[in-house]
């Protein structure tokens, strides 16, 4: 997602500011520490953030919100960069790699320069903000909590703690007395064969059964007394790097049909050597981080039809060389719905390949080449929905030609950079029936856009202004050839703050929000 792209971003500038030898700005301490605190709460927060908006038409406001906090921080940090930088070295372009490479030169400016006042200030509005946004998660995430049960464990055994009265005095219990009296009865019966009773919400894996959300405590307590009754396995303990791995025993279960995983990163182990089981029920496997799909993975989940992965990266403990061989992907044949998102070094995403089975696909990496997965992807038979987030234009430009997008209903481009030209004819998209872009600053939408017979709408969220003219004038055209009041589509434009200039265009085919 960009939103986490971006929060690693800024902690690496951060951490190349604060430990070079020669940094160009000073940044005070506190500000540092606090930043640098919010930021690993909000990255911890998104690993496993499993977002309401994920397979609607619409980006999430609030990945949208952490997003734009982050870049307003990295400008702050750029711009006092740049003016500590340029009187130096007026030759080296705004770029970062430029200004690292420069830092050798350059002596340490005073604290008390205006440029740290202002830099100090600039950053305690950038830290409010964020603030604001982390007290919002940390809202979102009490109320995940649906249940909180305190339960003293000291001396009772598993079903005289969960049922003492004295101990449900501070239960709150909304809408899954019956799920939990289930749960209970699964945990204490007297069953002698093994069994696996998958719990979702106790920091573990959800593997598409029931739905009981617990509180620490009792999570606490059952995984307690399930490694003392020697269960079939205990899903949810975390390994000593700190990320959470399934049990290896989960491919030894061939009737496992959905696994779900929102809270953090789920990690897979290496699959068990000798025969392999395969997992021909299995359709759904989301939330998972590096995963490797080798020739063993691609023959062991034949059927599997969404795959939600994720991929950061640390270049301090995994290989820059390590492509997890995403290139195998494309030999799943079944696969429908596909999301990738994380932050990846090297050559990853351009290793990345798609089947022709693919109907959804959902991009969220920082900076990769937008020509080369346009490329891959526009000739896939059966793609209907496709959000590319973050990406770069290269060539600055996007030229569409025929027999591309046969089946593309739903286009989402989200803050994707370097676009400046955009040509295409309505033959180009035969089946388009929506089109979202966000924080797009391309000079001008394409006037043929309009001239698309399956176009429903066209969403322009915290776009440039040129974007929204220029859809304006669309608009006008289609107004005038139709010589009808209400067009085939509509354009909604969202603004993040009131343009008096731009909010006078509204008319019924052309609306005007600034209420996001």
């Amino acid at each position: 997602m960009a939103a986490y792209a971006a929060l690693v971003s800024l902690m690496q500038i951060i951490h190349q500011i604060e430990h070079h030898p020669f940094p160009p700005i000073s940044m005070d301490k506190k500000q540092v520490v606090s930043l640098t605190e919010m930021v690993m709460f909000l990255q911890e927060f998104l690993e496993g953030y499993e977002s309401s908006f994920a397979d609607g038409d619409e980006p999430d406001p609030l990945e949208m919100r952490i997003a734009d906090a982050v870049y307003a921080a990295e400008d702050v940090i750029e711009s006092h960069i740049v003016d500590q930088i340029l009187p130096a070295a007026s030759e080296v372009k705004r770029d970062w790699i430029g200004f690292f490479n420069c830092f050798q030169g350059l002596k340490e400016p005073k604290n008390n320069s205006p440029t740290s006042v202002d830099l100090y200030e600039s950053m305690m509005k950038v830290i409010e903000d964020m603030f604001l946004i982390k007290k919002e998660v940390m809202e979102i995430m009490a109320l995940k909590d649906i249940t909180q049960i305190h339960i003293s464990t000291s001396s009772a055994s598993l079903t005289s703690s969960i049922y003492s009265p004295s101990n449900l005095t501070s239960t709150v219990m909304v809408g899954i007395d019956d799920a939990l009296l289930e749960l209970m009865d699964k945990l204490t019966d007297a069953r002698l064969d093994c069994q696996v009773i998958p719990i979702v919400g106790m920091a573990g894996i959800g593997v598409n059964w029931k739905h009981e959300v617990l509180e620490n405590p009792l999570r606490d307590l059952c995984l307690r007394e399930a490694q003392k009754e020697r269960f079939y396995d205990v899903v949810g303990q975390h390994s000593p790097q700190g990320r959470l791995n399934a049990p290896v025993e989960i491919w030894n279960m061939p009737q496992l049909r959905h696994v779900h995983f929102w809270r953090r990163a789920l990690h897979l182990r290496d699959t068990p050597s000798g025969s392999i089981v395969i997992m021909e029920n299995l359709r759904t496997l989301k939330g998972v981080k590096n995963f490797k799909c080798d020739e063993t993975m691609v023959r062991r989940i034949p059927n599997i039809k969404k795959l939600g992965l994720y991929y950061y990266i640390n270049v301090r403990t995994e290989s820059r060389d390590d492509d997890y061989c995403v290139y195998n992907i494309k030999h799943l044949q079944k696969l429908e719905s596909f999301r990738c998102k994380g932050y990846a070094r090297g050559d990853l995403l351009g290793k990345l390949t798609f089947p022709h089975s693919i109907k959804s696909l959902t991009l969220d990496f920082k900076h990769y080449s937008m020509e080369d997965v346009l490329e891959k992807v526009s000739t896939l038979p059966f793609l209907q929905k496709l959000k590319l987030n973050d990406g770069r234009f290269q060539t600055k430009k996007w030229e569409t030609v025929e027999d591309t997008f046969p089946s593309l209903k739903y286009l989402l481009l989200g803050s994707c950079f370097g676009l400046e030209c955009w040509v295409m004819e309505s033959s180009h998209f035969p089946c388009l029936e929506h089109l979202y872009l966000y924080k797009m600053s391309v000079k001008e939408i394409p006037a043929e856009l309009g001239e698309i017979p399956t176009l429903k709408s066209v969403i322009l969220d915290d776009c440039s202004e040129s974007v929204v003219k220029s859809a304006k004038k669309m608009v006008d055209e289609q107004e005038e050839l139709q010589e009808e009041e209400l067009l085939s589509f509509k354009v909604e434009v969202r603004l993040r703050r009131k343009k008096e200039e731009l909010q006078k265009l509204a008319n019924p085919n052309f609306q005007v929000n600034t209420d996001w």
